[in-house]
């Protein structure tokens, strides 16, 4: 909620001065929550979740992933191929370094 209320000043004079008194907590919030923006019928909806432990900066998983995000971004239909696409070969670049790192020879990688 405190994300989504944000979004909501653009002027940022109503809103946010009155979040910073509660900065820690929205520290904590923009932190664990992401959302998605979905353009249909002429409306931009954002749909917010809660990430996995796993997720969150500072994690695990806390990699660099630009190039999932390197798409043409004019054409809808192109934008989503590059994305999928993008994503397919991260997805299996990680299954790669999985089965390595669950091989007899994981002690030999000290890099990526």
């Amino acid at each position: 909620l405190m994300r989504n209320l944000q979004n909501f000043d653009s002027s940022n004079s109503i809103i946010t001065p009155s979040l910073k008194q509660y900065s820690d907590a929205v520290h904590f919030f923009n932190n664990q929550t992401g959302y998605v923006e979905i353009f249909r019928h002429e409306r931009l909806e954002r749909v917010y979740f809660q990430l996995p432990a796993n997720c969150v900066p500072g994690g695990p998983l806390d990699k660099p992933f630009e190039e999932m995000y390197e798409t043409e971004r004019e054409d809808p239909d192109k934008k989503n191929q590059e994305f999928l696409d993008n994503m397919l070969r991260l997805v299996s670049k990680e299954k790669l370094h999985s089965d390595i790192r669950h091989s007899k020879f994981a002690f030999t990688v000290n890099r990526w």
